[in-house]
Parts: structure tokens; C-alpha cells; sequence
């Protein structure tokens, strides 16, 4: 709608919609609480008049799912979570997941369409806190057993949807694969690429694993929930070379020809693991 002073505006339905300026523009609003299926717009210029008629696009359906967490570049966002377990090889350490939030949007007529809800235009809120409890902003924080409603509101009315989210205190989801990675200098015919540091300084490493049910777990020394030592145990078969601790932090102690192997394994499945093998290089 033009800004022009000469042009007025009116609308039919005034107790549905009204003119407002919003962002320097003109623009038609619709009250909050209005029924109306559509609005009759009007302007005036002279004894010039026009009208046009827009439908109302209103929420017709709103419902809430979950996948994995944490949703890092390309991960875990198409793994739909009904139930959670323990995380492999703890006691007390439960999975993680991400609530989600949809709108049906329709104009009443054969026009409708689905929208994910932006953790900013949505809010969360979980039915027991000590089974699970919402963080930063749709994270499904779980401290225990049990069963929770998770419930989303979105709108200032508000529109509202909820859904039932089942932790049980067993493993649910198997490693399946565990990968390890550290910055490197290479690699090279010998290696995987050498580790080039000043002396007795040191690195981390990253290890990944991934689950039986596509779930993956990035990188779970920097996790903020999994105790890594727990869950993977390292070791190096030259630690005078190059030594690793128990989070997987590397340090180079000496230059060395022959190469080092660092390792990383589940601490209850062995056959799941991964190595590097990598030449040591101190720096001047």
C-alpha cells in the first residue's frame, strides 16, 4: 500500500483487520482473536476508489517431533526420535534430542502449506523437569527415566502442540563406527601426516562415532553431557614420542623416524575403533 498522504485506506471488516504503518509501509493487520475468512481492502484517491479482497491465512494445525541431537552441519536433522536410551557404555548418561515445531497455514481454500517453526518464533517447554528439561532453546536436556511431554507454543493467542517423549534406561542405539581426527601436517606415503609442535605442547583430537540408528555424535571430548572417559579410552604405542590423555588431548615430546600410532576404541566394544599413524616433528 503507497505511503502517498492523498490515498486513504479503509478496510469493510474493521473488527478483523486494520491499517497500520509497520516499517515505514502501509500495511493491512490482522487484529488478534479475529474470525474473519477474508478482508476487503478499499482506497481512495479523488473520486477515484478501488477495493481488492485477500483471504485470511490462518494456523489450521500445529504439532510438535523430535530428532537427534546435536545437529551439527548435515547431521542427525532427518532422525526422528520417538524414544531415547542410554548412551553406550554408561550408566547414567541418556541420548539427547531436538524438538521440533510445524504449522499448517491455510487461506480456507485449496491453498495450504507446512512450515518448520524457527527456535525463534517458537518456545518449549517440557511437563517434568527431572525426566528431561529444555536448553538452548530446543535442546530435550535428559536427566532420567521416564516419560515427558514435551509442549510448543508459537503466537501471541498462543497456538499450541505437544509431544509424548519416552526415556528408558537401557541402550537403544549401538555403535556402529568411530572415527578419529587431529590436525595434521600431510599426509604423506608413510602416514596419515605428522604432528608438528613445539615441545611438549599439545593438540586435541576429535573422535565421531556413529550409532546404529543414524544417530552421530561429533565430537564427544567436547560434549558438554557425555563424560568421554566413560565412553572411549585412547592410547599411543610410543608415548615417550607421543603421549595422549584420557579426553584424547595429544602432546609431542620428541622428533622421532619412525612413526607413532595413536588409537581410539569404545571402552566396551573394542572392535569399534580407529588409529592414526603419524610422524612426529618437533619445531624450532
Amino acid at each position: 500500500l503507497t505511503l502517498d498522504a492523498r490515498v486513504t485506506y479503509t478496510v469493510d471488516e474493521e473488527e478483523c483487520a486494520e491499517i497500520v504503518l509497520l516499517s515505514n509501509a502501509r500495511s493491512v493487520r490482522i487484529k488478534e482473536g479475529a474470525s474473519c475468512m477474508g478482508v476487503t481492502v478499499n482506497a481512495a484517491f479523488l473520486s477515484l476508489t478501488d477495493s481488492d479482497s485477500v483471504p485470511v491465512v490462518v494456523v489450521k494445525a500445529m504439532w510438535v517431533n523430535f530428532v537427534a541431537y546435536p545437529i551439527p552441519p548435515n547431521q542427525n536433522w532427518n532422525v526422528a526420535i520417538t524414544k531415547l536410551g542410554l548412551v553406550q557404555c554408561t550408566n547414567d548418561t541418556y541420548h539427547h534430542a531436538t524438538a521440533r515445531a510445524y504449522i499448517q497455514l491455510s487461506d480456507h481454500g485449496p491453498g495450504q502449506k507446512v512450515y518448520y517453526l524457527p527456535w525463534q518464533v517458537s518456545n518449549f517447554e517440557s511437563s517434568n523437569t527431572a525426566v528431561a528439561e529444555i536448553r538452548s532453546p530446543n535442546r530435550v536436556f535428559v536427566k532420567g527415566f521416564g516419560s515427558v511431554m514435551i509442549n510448543a507454543t508459537f503466537g501471541t493467542t498462543p497456538t499450541t502442540a505437544s509431544a509424548l517423549l519416552v526415556i528408558v534406561n537401557e541402550v537403544l542405539a549401538f555403535a556402529t563406527e568411530l572415527t578419529m581426527t587431529t590436525a595434521l601436517y600431510g599426509p604423506t606415503v608413510r602416514s596419515d601426516g605428522t604432528v608438528r609442535r613445539m615441545v611438549d605442547t599439545s593438540q586435541p583430537t576429535t573422535v565421531e562415532i556413529t550409532y546404529d540408528n543414524g544417530v552421530t555424535l561429533p565430537d564427544v571430548a567436547n560434549s558438554d553431557w557425555v563424560d568421554v572417559e566413560s565412553v572411549v579410552s585412547f592410547s599411543s604405542d610410543k608415548t615417550d614420542i607421543i603421549s595422549i590423555g584420557t579426553t584424547g588431548s595429544i602432546t609431542l615430546h620428541h622428533n622421532a623416524y619412525s612413526l607413532t600410532t595413536l588409537s581410539a576404541q569404545l571402552v566396551c566394544d573394542a572392535g569399534i575403533s580407529d588409529s592414526l599413524t603419524v610422524a612426529a616433528n618437533l619445531d624450532p
